[in-house]
């Protein structure tokens, strides 16, 4: 009887070790469509939401930046309008539902980065419970229905974590473009440059010149962010 129960434990683990992308894929479908049944079609976007709404609207007809606001986290409304200007409808909250949409999309994609983040310290098994822990949480599934910037913001600061985190020199860099990125959607960003910093120089700090090769990702940092400054 023993034998027999650790044939079955042995082929549920092997079960998932062989098909953890397709058993990762399930639960963002799972996640998808929980968000979906209760999604809110019929109510308007509200408070900042629905100012990133209008810039995204104003950009999409106009084809540039639009003048008159007064905010400069506007990267999340500069995507939402490259899907408006290829969307068509005389309803206003068609649109809304779009760029909630945009945000359940972005909130199921994010269990992408979550389970690549969790397989650094754990177990396929663990890390697929981790994904499905995060795609189910009753929060988050609010905020992808909100259509505001804290679904992307969660994106790229789980994949530049996970580069931050990573071996490979390239994705350490690009984790201080992406961390650029999502200080132009949340002012969260700014702060967490230096933490970054530590985490790049505790990586390297038994390689020479550690110091001036801490001014690379600055760069990388300030470069990307100057155009939206200016």
């Amino acid at each position: 009887m023993n034998n027999k129960n650790e044939l079955n434990t042995l082929d549920i683990k092997n079960f998932i070790f062989s098909y953890h992308w397709f058993i990762l894929l399930l639960i963002g479908a799972v996640g998808l469509i929980l968000r979906l049944i209760y999604f809110p079609y019929q109510l308007p976007l509200t408070q900042d939401t629905e100012l990133f709404f209008w810039y995204a609207i104003d950009m999409s007809v106009l084809g540039h930046i639009p003048s008159g606001y007064n905010f400069p986290n506007t990267a999340w409304s500069m995507f939402v309008s490259i899907f408006f200007s290829f969307f068509e409808s005389e309803k206003i909250l068609d649109y809304m539902v779009l760029q909630r949409i945009l945000g359940i999309v972005i909130s199921v994609i994010t269990i992408i980065p979550v389970y690549l983040l969790c397989r650094k310290f754990v177990s396929i098994p663990f890390s697929l419970l981790g994904a499905l822990f995060f795609i189910l949480s009753p929060r988050l599934i609010q905020d992808s229905w909100i259509g505001g910037t804290v679904t992307p913001f969660i994106l790229l600061f789980t994949i530049s974590l996970y580069f931050i985190l990573s071996d490979n020199k390239k994705l350490i860099y690009a984790s201080f473009s992406i961390l650029a990125l999502f200080t132009l959607i949340r002012y969260e960003g700014m702060v967490l440059l230096i933490p970054f910093l530590i985490i790049f120089f505790i990586k390297h700090k038994k390689e020479k010149f550690i110091l001036p090769k801490l001014i690379i990702p600055i760069m990388i940092f300030v470069i990307i962010l100057l155009p939206f400054a200016y």
